[in-house]
């Protein structure tokens, strides 16, 4: 069953696959499991539908693309391997505000940035048990993580500042406190001097210089008086991409979107509106007219090339309500919406939506492209969208 249709012919890019995993809330009725879709990144289509425990908090891919893991309430880690695609075991572990997986030498390394410390776990990847290495107390931490490239620095956001870690020791390098709740911290791919943190309450994203093991606080771009952002992705040119759910309007249509900043000239340089360019019917009116329905974006990922965008987003006023996971194209002046698959109810974790190229994701799969046809979220139908017409005339007449 293809569960993506594509409204453009594709052909997959050179090089190894690469896959997305979106977890979601399964039922209002089940608290004990949750929906991990994993979804081919290069044709946008449905490879599985694997159950994990449910209220995930935060996820992360491993540097090959073989292992997922999750982290979810009651302290539990899960571990996912990517290659057969199932839970290979759920382990007792501190609970994480964000998640990074890194291999040192011939161990891999997980670091999650909990409430008040940072938590280092090392295993075996042949293995699937993780014991905690060491542990850091900071004030700052429990929400975002980022790592640079070469894995010997890590930036920590939690409560009301940021932590520099030298991931050696571990040891403290700096902190900073900013006066107000700090968000998820991306760090440039280009330069690991240049890093980025979201300031939720005040709607604002910071730019850090990281030079000299020193955290300085550079200039911030407002990112509008209706944003609530969730999460960000740095593409490997630089350009910062954020996931702002936005904040609904009473009586009125409302939507997120996804921001495109240009960091180095330090402006919003696009908004991507996630509605889509394909037509979709809501029960919600404006004046008696039927509108699209309302998109929140809450997570959000990037291919490893950069050209695709992934976005996690609560689609409201249709017949299916719920999370989808919708895969724009970039296309120069616009991104191009691929297609769009149901994944659950919702979903508050945020993470690594999209992994790295990996040649045995999973074991035995053979891509193939799907129908030049999309499968869009469930419209209202003829004789509802007669009515509802008829009711929006009959109220806008009188």
């Amino acid at each position: 069953m293809v569960l993506f249709g594509l409204s453009i012919a594709l052909s997959a890019p050179a090089g190894a696959a690469y896959f997305a995993y979106a977890p979601a809330a399964k039922s209002n009725n089940d608290d004990t499991t949750a929906n991990l879709f994993v979804v081919d990144g290069a044709y946008a289509t449905r490879v599985t539908e694997v159950d994990i425990p449910a209220q995930v908090y935060t996820y992360t891919v491993s540097a090959n693309g073989e292992r997922v893991f999750f982290s979810h309430a009651g302290d539990q880690l899960t571990v996912f391997d990517a290659t057969r695609n199932r839970v290979v075991a759920t382990l007792d572990r501190p609970t994480a505000g964000r998640l990074v997986a890194r291999r040192v030498g011939g161990a891999e390394r997980l670091y999650l940035s909990a409430s008040g410390r940072l938590v280092i776990l090392q295993g075996d990847p042949a293995q699937v048990d993780y014991a905690v290495l060491d542990q850091l107390t900071t004030d700052y931490a429990g929400t975002g993580l980022a790592l640079t490239s070469l894995g010997d620095r890590l930036l920590l956001s939690g409560g009301t500042g940021l932590a520099l870690v030298d991931t050696r020791g571990p040891t403290l390098l700096d902190s900073l406190d900013l006066g107000e709740a700090t968000g998820q911290v991306a760090i440039d791919p280009r330069d690991p001097a240049r890093a980025y943190v979201l300031l939720p309450d005040s709607r604002r994203l910071l730019a850090l210089d990281l030079s000299g093991d020193r955290i300085q606080a550079g200039t911030t771009l407002v990112l509008g008086d209706q944003a609530d952002p969730r999460n960000l992705d740095v593409a490997p040119d630089g350009r910062l991409f954020i996931a702002d759910r936005g904040q609904p309007v009473q009586g009125a249509p409302s939507s997120g979107a996804v921001l495109v900043v240009d960091t180095d000239a330090w402006r919003l340089d696009a908004v991507i509106d996630t509605t889509g360019t394909l037509t979709e019917y809501s029960w919600q009116t404006d004046n008696g007219r039927l509108v699209p329905p309302s998109h929140f974006p809450v997570d959000l990922g990037l291919s490893p090339d950069g050209s695709r965008l992934f976005v996690l987003q609560d689609v409201l006023w249709i017949q299916e309500p719920g999370l989808y996971l919708s895969i724009f194209q970039d296309g120069g002046s616009s991104w191009d919406e691929l297609g769009r698959v149901r994944v659950g109810l919702g979903s508050t974790a945020v993470g690594d939506l999209v992994g790295p190229e990996c040649d045995t994701c999973p074991r035995g799969y053979r891509p193939k492209a799907p129908a030049p046809e999309y499968t869009r979220p469930a419209a209202a139908g003829p004789l509802v969208l007669a009515l509802l017409s008829a009711l929006a005339w009959r109220r806008r007449s009188g």
